[in-house]
């Protein structure tokens, strides 16, 4: 049994996308790993009175930094993570799924790099997206992404 318990999510990747951890620990809802790795390493463990987290990038590409910098503490990660999993169950419960596929990026969008499915949504689905998210249904979603006016 430990004082403090530290999680590392070790990605291959570059850290440039989690420049915004600094500021907000789950970046608008999109990094939710660290809070949930958190909670299940601290409910998992023998006594740890403290447990903190962060991303290692342990490539030269991600230049083996942390983010954010430092560890952040469960406590520090808790407001903003259950803030943002009420918003996203909140929609889900409601039958809202909004196709969100952020900012254009070289090959495709921000949203969709990662997804199997990218063959199988519309090439406008950025056009789409900037009709629905002004539906006020979408308005507790869209308040989340902090961006008013941006594409994602």
């Amino acid at each position: 049994a430990g004082d403090e318990l530290l999680v590392l999510d070790y990605k291959t990747g570059s850290s440039g996308q989690y420049g915004a951890l600094k500021n907000d620990p789950v970046d608008r809802g999109r990094r939710l790993q660290l809070p949930v790795y958190a909670l299940a390493a601290g409910g998992a463990s023998d006594g740890a009175t403290t447990v903190r987290a962060a991303y290692w990038f342990v490539s030269t590409r991600g230049g083996f930094k942390l983010a954010p910098e430092s560890p952040v503490s469960l406590d520090e990660l808790l407001g903003e993570f259950r803030s943002a999993v009420a918003t996203i169950a909140s929609g889900v419960h409601r039958g809202l799924f909004p196709a969100n596929p952020g900012k254009d990026s070289r090959r495709s969008f921000e949203n969709c790099g990662y997804c199997d499915f990218q063959s199988l949504c519309p090439s406008y689905r950025d056009v789409a997206w900037s009709r629905k998210r002004g539906d006020e249904r979408l308005a507790a979603y869209v308040d989340l992404l902090k961006e008013e006016g941006a594409g994602s």
